[in-house]
Formats: C-alpha cells, structure tokens, sequence
C-alpha cells in the first residue's frame, strides 16, 4: 500500500502517523491483530520522543478503538481510561475519550454510567464550541431509545447539530 511504502522511503519522518493510519486502516478492514501492532508501535515511537505526555492520549484511545471494534470491551476501557488521564482536561480528545469510553460502559450494561460519560463528553464539546458534539447526543438519544419521546427528542437534537455544522462548512465546502 501507499502508506507501507511511505515507511519503506522515509522510516524517519512522521513514522507515528503512517503508523496510526495504517493501524485504522487495518481495524476497519476487521484485521485486529495487525491494527493492534502498528496502533502499540505509534504509541511506542511518541513516548520515546516525548515521554509520558498528553501526546499519548490519541494512540490509547486508538487501541481502545480496536479493542471496542473486536468485543474486548475490558482491554477497551482500560485504553480509554489511560487515555483519558492523558488527555489536556477540557480538550476535544478529552471529550471524544469520555464519549467512547460511554459507548463500552454502554456495551457492558452500565447504562447510568454510559449516560454521566456521554452528559461529561458533550458538556465539554459544548464548551469548546466544538461540532462532534453531535457524537455524545446521538448517544444519549441511543441509550433513550426505550422512551420514545426522550429519543425523539435526542436525534432531534443530533439533527439539530447536523444542520448547524453543515451551515458552518458550506463555504469551506464550496471553495
């Protein structure tokens, strides 16, 4: 693939991204193991370059991604807690952490639970003005589902977002 051979010419420059693209590559071809080895090789290259740092953050929550994806729902919260202390407080990664973090406590029947990390996640997307906000909602209005009018009322929130980021990315979309 194109990115293999972006390791082969240059090994040396920006060997964690290629590595983090081929490890999503990877999982969402349903190749766990190989997502799982370049995932854990990016995470070991940035520590190495700077340490126990919030940098780290982005490559728990994509092993996470890859254990939530395979059913391993333990090894998926233990990433997305690690990278949850890692992340800056109050940061996007912080919030898109907590929202998946709910999506495997959701998956392990804590529904309390999932709901206080999606309310926690969307709160700071709020606050950050930021657009995947509509990521938690669509959560929320998944785990109402049992109450029609609470679940009516969450994806009529999510659309809501919908329409606002799409307003907010016509022009960009255009040029």
């Amino acid at each position: 693939s194109t990115l293999k051979r972006a390791l082969e010419l240059r090994p040396d420059v920006g060997r964690e991204g290629v590595l983090t693209n081929l490890g999503n590559v990877a999982r969402a071809s349903g190749h766990t193991d190989e997502a799982l080895e370049h995932h854990r090789e990016a995470l070991r290259l940035e520590r190495a370059r700077f340490g126990e740092t919030s940098r780290l953050a982005r490559h728990h929550h994509n092993l996470g991604g890859v254990y939530r994806a395979a059913g391993r729902l333990e090894e998926a919260r233990g990433e997305y807690e690690r990278a949850a202390e890692l992340a800056d407080e109050g940061s996007p990664q912080h919030a898109l952490t907590l929202n998946s973090l709910g999506l495997v406590l959701a998956a392990e029947g804590d529904a309390d639970a999932a709901r206080a990390m999606h309310l926690r996640s969307a709160s700071l997307f709020a606050a950050l003005d930021h657009g995947d906000i509509v990521l938690p909602q669509y959560n929320l209005a998944v785990l109402d589902a049992a109450e029609p009018v609470a679940a009516e009322r969450g994806f009529a929130t999510v659309v809501a977002g919908l329409a606002r980021i799409g307003e907010h990315d016509t022009p960009r979309v255009a040029k």
